[in-house]
């Protein structure tokens, strides 16, 4: 009888445990970024979070909100490096839909043209 006390005990255990274990994964799931779409090629940690960036908020993006995102406030990289990625990105993206746009003395932003024939033409 003690044995069968101490595996239902260990049973109800392993199941809260379990239970805790598919919470976590389900907050998990949900902080995870979107998937970029099919058609954008390979991109850098810091060249996909510009491009979510820009994709993300669909308006004009600034050099300090990009760099914001990319370092935080505290950090010892210039903000120019934030030209750096667009330029990058810019090159990667040339034979895709996408765009990278400057807004003279704001920043940019991210257009997206209609077909892939768009971009050909």
């Amino acid at each position: 009888m003690l044995t069968e006390a101490i595996l239902l005990e260990q049973n109800r255990r392993l199941r809260e445990e379990n239970e805790e274990l598919r919470e976590a994964l389900r907050q998990a799931t949900a902080r995870a970024p979107a998937p970029l779409p099919p058609d954008v090629p390979y991109l850098s940690a810091k060249e996909e979070a510009v491009f979510r960036a820009l994709l993300q908020r669909g308006v004009t993006v600034s050099r300090e909100t990009i760099y914001s995102d990319l370092y935080g406030h505290d950090s010892e990289v210039l903000p120019h490096i934030v030209d750096v990625f667009i330029s990058h990105l810019r090159r990667k993206l040339a034979r895709t839909r996408y765009n990278v746009e400057t807004v003279h003395a704001r920043g940019w932003r991210l257009s997206v043209a209609e077909t892939q024939a768009a971009v050909a033409a």
